[in-house]
């Protein structure tokens, strides 16, 4: 696990969050139960700019996981901001101006 982790931790360092994306998805098919797995996932999913995919991701590693709290840190800010963009009328007029 610690190995595929690694390589797509170098492959987003590099700029290739695609191939990241893949190696993690073999990491989840072999660690189904891991947490860190998916929080990795919610990580990647965010630099790719896949916000829905990051929020499904983190809340599976907290599922399998409840102590990663850098993942709940990272649900609730992604859950503020999916929100402001799906209600924009949240936004207070002095952040536009």
């Amino acid at each position: 696990l610690k190995t595929y982790l690694f390589l797509a931790k170098a492959y987003n360092e590099v700029g290739l969050p695609g191939r990241a994306e893949e190696i993690l998805g073999l990491a989840a098919e072999l660690n189904p139960r891991s947490g860190k797995v998916y929080e990795v996932m919610g990580y990647n999913s965010l630099d790719l700019g896949h916000f829905r995919d990051a929020e499904r991701h983190f809340k599976q590693a907290l599922k399998l996981d409840p102590k990663l709290k850098h993942a709940a840190a990272q649900l609730y800010v992604l859950n503020q901001y999916i929100g402001k963009l799906i209600h924009p009328e949240h936004i207070q007029s002095d952040t536009i101006n």
